[in-house]
């Protein structure tokens, strides 16, 4: 819970600062039953109280509940600045762990929201100062890990993004009073990360126990049971079972839109996980649709996580052979990857391999091998050499080297080359 560990003061404003606490438990309470609007709503109140109070230990909480909203909403740049006031306010009241609290939103805020890893590490040392003071408690400590782990994941960090949520599932079993929301929140994370180092059946068990947990925590119309179905589907979806991924992943929109939560970030990569799903069952129109669906509301939502989105686009473009269309939407995709994320950022390669692959089909052999080459060099960093898909684009760029180019010579195979008869 976000509280103040200082008492309210004696005096006129006592009374005032007790009606405010009892707001800001609602305003939580509101914040953990999925209605932001309405938790955004209150806590905007409370902060005004708190300011007209000056009382730093109503005023830190309120402000730290105000940048997780703001952060769920996709307003990284505005949590940003509330959070740092959180930080300040806690310090001000003395409040230890609220500062710790505080210095972890900020990791959210610049690692899996702006994708600035370097501040997130930054501000998780910190936040680890801050709870040494408190002699290290396992929950804050776990949601620190989550914290970085998100960071991590965030910059294609895959393999350090597990072991930061592993070691919070360990904090976590630990810890005195059991936090089964905390778990399951790791359990989600642990199966995304799992997905992407194509541990498929790991990824898949780590998502149904976060959906279970989920359900029975906070009942299956919950924003947080929606991004868990998404996460499932996309799991199974990637592990070669897309015909059992499709009806989770449309439950997850479902969801998000029956509770006034369809134009979130986590709709448009719902969407993603859609189109990704269409495309693996051959229906590339559709596949389109919920692509320029996706990218349309990352737009509105000013994300540069659209990205996703038109690497889907350009997929379900190529597979319809409108080859010059899927250039360009890769082509984009690829060029905000690279300018947000860096040239490493293993996703971009699927942008990349998409290039290769249109230019391809359209006769242009030595531009495509050299796409393929990149995407090669990327999947070999993020999977190793010997996992399946690194085979399969390794094959795909050799087929391309091989393919005769126009006006070349026909070449006649070696004699060691040919099949000898009987």
């Amino acid at each position: 819970a976000l509280r103040s560990a200082v008492r309210a003061p004696a005096g006129p404003i006592a009374g005032r600062v007790e009606a405010a606490r009892g707001h800001l438990a609602r305003a939580q309470a509101l914040a953990v039953a999925g209605r932001y609007d309405a938790a955004r709503a209150e806590v905007d109140t409370i902060v005004a109280e708190a300011e007209d109070l000056a009382f730093a230990p109503l005023l830190a909480p309120a402000l730290l509940l105000r940048s997780r909203l703001l952060r769920s909403q996709g307003a990284f740049a505005e949590a940003k600045v509330v959070a740092r006031d959180a930080a300040l306010r806690a310090l001000e009241a003395r409040d230890d762990e609220l500062m710790a609290h505080a210095f972890i939103e900020q990791v959210s805020v610049a690692g899996d929201g702006l994708g600035d890893d370097a501040a997130a590490q930054e501000w998780g040392r910190f936040a680890r100062a801050a709870l040494a003071r408190r002699d290290d408690p396992p929950v804050p400590r776990a949601d620190l890990e989550r914290a970085l782990g998100a960071s991590a994941y965030r910059v294609g960090r895959f393999a350090d993004a597990a072991a930061h949520d592993a070691e919070a599932l360990q904090l976590l079993e630990r810890a005195p009073a059991r936090d089964d929301l905390a778990i399951s929140a790791v359990h989600n994370n642990l199966c995304i990360a799992a997905s992407d180092r194509g541990q498929h059946d790991e990824a898949v068990a780590h998502c149904r126990t976060s959906l279970d947990l989920t359900r029975e925590l906070l009942g299956a119309d919950h924003p947080e049971t929606a991004q868990t179905l998404s996460n499932l589907g996309r799991a199974l979806m990637m592990a070669g079972r897309a015909a059992e991924a499709e009806g989770l992943v449309r439950e997850s929109i479902a969801v998000r839109r029956r509770n006034g939560a369809g134009k979130t970030l986590g709709t448009a990569m719902a969407l993603v996980n859609l189109s990704a799903t269409l495309l693996a069952l051959g229906r590339a129109p559709e596949a389109e649709r919920a692509a320029r669906e996706s990218d349309a509301l990352y737009v509105e939502l000013g994300s540069d996580k659209r990205a996703f989105a038109l690497t889907n686009l350009g997929d379900a473009l190529r597979l319809q052979g409108r080859h010059g269309d899927a250039r360009a939407a890769y082509a984009e995709a690829e060029a905000l990857w690279r300018t947000t994320l860096g040239p490493a950022y293993p996703p971009r390669m699927e942008a990349v391999r998409g290039l290769g692959q249109s230019l391809h089909a359209e006769g242009r052999l030595d531009e495509a091998a050299a796409h393929l080459r990149e995407a090669l060099t990327l999947a070999e960093a993020q999977l190793g050499r010997e996992h399946g898909d690194v085979i399969a684009l390794r094959q795909e760029l050799g087929e391309v080297i091989a393919a005769p180019r126009p006006g070349a010579p026909h070449r006649r195979p070696s004699p060691s080359a040919m099949v000898k008869g009987p």
